[in-house]
């Protein structure tokens, strides 16, 4: 039996009040991490990835020029967040790395929705959590079957006749 889609529509709707809720729980500590353009976000994402790194890796990994990359990781270094150093055997090649507030605040990001909703299931009495976890292994489980039925058939199969 299907379910009715005044029914599907009411946990969609729950589904994004929850995200917002996660949203608007983020700690007032986080607003240096808003204060960041797109640009110097996934700069710090990436040196936090492929720490330390040399400015023309952090480049090439971005897909930008070494001067974009280099004067982003510049104003990374002037609001430290990053720490850019000479390499000890060769001084024409500078690396970055995130400072230690660099590396809270990528982990703040990372982590901080986790956290308010550790705090939201903790509150949770135990069948209540034991329906919540069955009904989203549901949801997952027919994602998962969505996901196989769109995959093209033979996905990954070596033709016999291709040699």
């Amino acid at each position: 039996m299907d379910p009715s889609p005044s029914a599907v529509e009411a946990v969609i709707d729950l589904m994004r009040r929850h995200a917002e809720l996660v949203q608007t729980s983020i700690d007032p500590h986080e607003q240096p991490l808003f204060d960041l353009s797109m640009a110097q976000f996934r700069t710090l994402l990436t040196v936090d990835h492929a720490q330390p790194a040399t400015i023309s890796e952090l480049a090439r990994r971005m897909g930008v020029g070494l001067p974009a990359a280099s004067h982003v990781v510049d104003r990374l270094v002037n609001v430290g967040l990053v720490e850019r150093f000479d390499d000890p055997t060769d001084r024409r090649r500078t690396f970055a790395r995130l400072s230690p507030a660099g590396q809270e605040l990528v982990d703040r990001f990372k982590h901080g929705p986790l956290h308010a909703l550790r705090a939201a299931l903790s509150r949770l009495d135990p069948p209540t959590l034991a329906a919540l976890r069955h009904g989203l292994e549901a949801l997952v489980a027919a994602q998962h079957a969505i996901a196989e039925e769109r995959r093209p058939t033979g996905a990954g199969d070596v033709s016999s006749d291709v040699r």
